[in-house]
């Protein structure tokens, strides 16, 4: 039943929106998650496009040495039109001509001897290897948000595989927010091909946007209330219909950027004992593209990734914090700080150009260079891969005034939230007070918390910390909405006392 759908959206998403990319391999998988039982297969599509200007003359893909897991088997052949393989496709190698797209059906199963160590699932991920040449030219697939495929299997029992497919009203895997009313609709139809399941629906947008679903019948009438998350049991073989409704946030200014900014869908198995299964799918979001000049570069800037993954976060002080978030089934978000430094800026008619230089405790990382181009707004990084990013922050809205729950950095807490942990208080006007986990403590026995008052900008004080003291200042920045159930705001709390820099997250409950 699914089969012609999922043919037909992949040929539709087959990159029609990178027509003005670099000349580049591009990759897409449909779906983009697979959740399956030991020693059987499970089949996805791959479409590959040449956005460049050079025909390629050999293209292979094959397993990626870079694939996360033990190896799996794997079996590939070319697909047609109507989605039949073609005979005599299997492992070859093929051409690609420019702005050419080729469909493939890949199987990937994993053989049994993965499980005798005792694991009762693994998780495999990253992308198959895809290379082209042509004479005197060699590129390999981009690896981009979109680009990975997911593939978990289980030898404890058969767990549910739910494939979902998402579409917008113009069928080319875009979301378009009208700029007057601020609104963009998606559709969502998925299937159970696994074991019976309770599933929660969750959605991840940019930040300043809202996206609410409900289930739908036939016709699209909305069966309940639209809401953040949805609940429902999906038996074998049972399929659903989601409509999505985005919101445009009065200072979200979102390009068109289709491996960057996107909304994501995510099916998550409930199970006692444990987070199950998750299956998910996405599709681009942009406003169409509202192009204004651009008076800073200071706030926070995201990448190219799912859950808000690695934002740059550039200070009025001329310092700056990269930081990853994560988002893990049934938990609140958290984050992990990657690098800390400091930036200068210089602007231009066209464009502000950055030069940034890493702290000393982060040895391993370089600096990087970015230009904001006055034009559209978008930043593009080097680190010696180009990285293309939008603005998703410019300052500290006093909407962020309440009651926040103090945990490490690089933790997550679990749902629902302890009572017993410490809270930070943050007032409208700016004002610090409560008390946090202290980062340098023994996380199993909660170890010891600080007390902390004082006001962003400081001056803060501290009392039973590690780093405690005071004359520090406090500077507080938005991370992003968690799509957990707890609907989480995340906070991210710099201390710095001049010499020593320390980060902090709060996480609000949907209670406060």
């Amino acid at each position: 039943m699914f089969r012609p759908i999922l043919i037909a959206i992949a040929f539709a998403m087959a990159f029609p929106a990178f027509a003005l990319a670099q000349a580049q391999l591009l990759r897409s998988y449909l779906p983009a998650t697979r959740t399956i039982y030991v020693g059987e297969w499970g089949t996805v599509f791959v479409a590959l496009t040449n956005s460049g200007d050079v025909d390629f003359t050999s293209c292979a893909i094959g397993r990626d040495g870079l694939w996360q897991g033990p190896t799996p088997d794997i079996d590939l052949n070319e697909i047609d039109i109507n989605g039949a393989i073609i005979p005599g496709t299997r492992y070859q190698a093929f051409s690609l001509d420019r702005g050419q797209t080729r469909h493939f059906l890949l199987g990937l199963r994993a053989p049994a001897h993965h499980f005798d160590g005792g694991a009762t699932s693994i998780e495999y991920g990253g992308a198959v290897y895809a290379v082209c040449g042509a004479p005197g030219l060699a590129v390999e697939a981009v690896e981009n948000s979109v680009s990975v495929l997911n593939f978990s299997v289980h030898s404890d029992r058969r767990p549910p595989d739910i494939i979902p497919v998402i579409v917008s009203p113009t069928a080319d895997g875009v979301v378009r927010i009208n700029p007057q009313t601020g609104r963009g609709v998606a559709a969502i139809a998925a299937i159970n091909a696994g074991s019976p399941a309770d599933v929660t629906f969750s959605m991840d947008v940019i930040a300043d946007m809202q996206a609410l679903a409900c289930l739908t019948d036939s016709s699209g009438t909305c069966l309940a209330p639209r809401s953040e998350t949805l609940s429902f049991r999906m038996e074998t073989g049972q399929s659903v219909l989601i409509s999505i409704l985005v919101t445009d946030g009065p200072t979200t200014r979102t390009p068109f950027l289709p491996a960057t900014a996107r909304l994501w869908a995510n099916f998550d198995e409930v199970r006692e004992g444990g987070s199950g299964t998750r299956n998910r799918t996405s599709i681009a979001l942009t406003d169409l593209g509202q192009d204004q000049p651009l008076d800073s570069v200071v706030g926070q800037w995201r990448f190219g990734s799912d859950y808000g993954n690695n934002i740059l976060n550039l200070q009025e002080d001329g310092r700056y914090i990269t930081f990853m978030s994560f988002h893990v089934a049934g938990q609140q978000a958290g984050f992990h700080a990657v690098s800390m430094g400091r930036y200068t800026v210089s602007a231009t008619a066209d464009a502000f150009s950055l030069t940034a230089t890493p702290d000393a405790e982060f040895p391993t990382y370089t600096g990087f260079t970015a230009t904001v181009r006055r034009s559209d707004g978008l930043m593009i990084r080097q680190t010696g891969v180009q990285h293309r990013a939008f603005q998703i922050d410019a300052s500290l809205p006093t909407a962020l005034a309440g009651e926040y729950i103090g945990i490490p950095e690089g933790r997550s807490i679990s749902a629902p939230l302890d009572p017993n942990y410490p809270r930070v208080t943050v007032t409208a006007n700016g004002q610090i007070s409560g008390s946090f986990i202290d980062s340098l403590s023994d996380y199993a026995d909660r170890g010891r918390t600080c007390a902390i008052t004082g006001s962003i900008g400081g001056p803060v004080t501290l009392n039973g910390c590690a780093i405690a003291g005071a004359g520090h200042s406090a500077s507080l920045h938005v991370i992003e909405d968690s799509a957990d159930s707890q609907s989480a705001l995340s906070l991210y709390l710099v201390l710095d006392n001049g010499t020593i820099r320390r980060e902090f997250g709060l996480h609000a409950p949907s209670l406060r």
